[in-house]
């Protein structure tokens, strides 16, 4: 791994896959500590960014009376009964985790979103955006194989002032036999303007032209009109994901188990001229180790 901060980005991205399954999910007052050992790869749809590999996949979590921590969030059990739980959350943003994927041989590359006219947009430097810390409000609904999450944030870093709302479904056991579980979640986030605008929307000096210019804007080559305005604003948009996960266990403390995440943008985002493509993925295989 290239750079220490890798690790935790991971973690951000499989938080709830690799822990909410198991007895650490109800334990109290224990840390409960797992190290990963194979290959894993996490992509990033933004222009100029290179996929991330990594060998190492640490995970960490810690569930008091009250307070708990999962692998970068911060929780605070407002009520809770033995099928539900309200909870106070504090977490990062995930949008701003993928501007920290780069190299600084990755050359400068053209985006082309219809309908702007190709030869205006050229990326000129490698964007970056820092992470938002987020403060919200969960409720969560356990049952015996399967529970769901509705979880809404709002930026309190000062960074972009937006919100997020996301839903998860968890259906765990979709196959299990002796020591082998196949498991899987699907979930949506919506995200306020203000925070696709600052993530997707391209700043000062990022392309061209620059702020100022007229853009050339055509249904075809044929049908072509300056406009004053850029060829994109950030508007509301949605990120939809699926997962799946399968565990072997070895042992009391070792298991193998391949995490696989993969992310779809909606057409609010892939219209910037800062996103590459649709779609991306994480995943992960190789052995795990509970300390």
């Amino acid at each position: 791994m290239s750079k220490p901060w890798l690790a935790s980005a991971l973690m951000f991205l499989f938080a709830a896959t690799a822990q909410a399954n198991d007895d650490a999910w109800s334990a109290r007052d224990r840390v409960d500590a797992r190290m990963g050992i194979g290959y894993g790869e996490l992509q990033t749809p933004i222009v100029n960014k290179q996929t991330a590999h990594y060998q190492l996949l640490p995970q960490l979590a810690w569930y008091g009376e009250k307070f708990y921590f999962e692998n970068g969030l911060f929780g605070y059990a407002l009520t809770e009964t033995t099928h539900q739980q309200w909870d106070l959350v504090l977490y990062p943003n995930d949008d701003g985790v993928l501007y920290k994927l780069t190299s600084a041989l990755a050359p400068a590359v053209s985006a082309t979103p219809f309908p702007v006219y190709r030869t205006r947009i050229d990326i000129i430097d490698t964007p970056e955006r820092r992470v938002s810390g987020m403060l919200g409000l969960r409720y969560a609904q356990q049952h015996d194989n399967v529970d769901y999450s509705v979880q809404a944030g709002v930026d309190i870093s000062g960074v972009h002032h937006g919100w997020e709302l996301s839903v998860k479904l968890n259906k765990f056991a979709l196959l299990e036999k002796h020591d082998f579980r196949l498991d899987g979640d699907v979930g949506i986030a919506i995200k306020s303007h203000q925070i696709v605008d600052y993530y997707y929307t391209p700043q000062f000096g990022e392309m061209l032209p620059v702020e100022g210019d007229e853009w050339l804007n055509c249904r075809d080559v044929d049908h072509c009109q300056l406009e004053t305005v850029g060829p994109y604003s950030g508007a509301t948009a949605y990120r939809v994901h699926a997962s799946l996960n399968a565990h072997y266990a070895l042992n009391d403390q070792w298991e193998w188990l391949v995490l696989y995440r993969h992310f779809y943008l909606s057409h609010s985002m892939t219209k910037s001229p800062l996103v590459a493509v649709d779609h991306y993925a994480a995943w992960f295989s190789g052995l795990m180790y509970r300390f």
